[in-house]
């Protein structure tokens, strides 16, 4: 039994990218106030994500797609037809996804509301819901 046990767990830990980054980013969902970020890591080294943004008068940025990694702890999506850039990384024990030249939120929220830098703490995750795969 002992053996079988430990055969299994060096079969999984061979089966794991050496970039497994659940180790930095955990996945789940992290709330802060009417922010929501949901992260899934994915086993080619990207990270899924689903942001909500909530700004003033009700008006709120969602935004969604998978960021490739940087470094260690940081990723980027960049949108193919504008200049949107977010950076989602892991700050000490803080999840922050920053909207970098302020660019998506032309592309992601209403009039007057702005992704700008969110921060969720990351030793808070929550279950995952249908945002992160669900229609927006």
């Amino acid at each position: 039994m002992y053996s079988k046990c430990v055969v299994s767990l060096l079969l999984l830990i061979a089966v794991l990218p050496a970039n497994a980054d659940w180790l930095e980013i955990p996945d789940g969902r992290r709330v802060n106030g009417q922010d929501t970020i949901e992260v899934i890591n994915l086993l080619d080294g990207t990270l899924k994500f689903a942001l909500t943004a909530a700004g003033r008068d009700d008006l709120t940025c969602r935004m969604r797609g998978v960021a490739k990694k940087q470094s260690p702890g940081v990723y980027s999506y960049q949108e193919t037809t504008s200049q949107c850039v977010l950076r989602i990384s892991a700050q000490a024990d803080r999840l922050v996804a920053e909207d970098l030249g302020d660019n998506c939120r032309a592309v992601y929220c209403p009039q007057k509301a702005s992704i700008g830098v969110r921060s969720f703490k990351l030793g808070e995750q929550m279950p995952l819901t249908e945002q992160i795969s669900g229609a927006w």
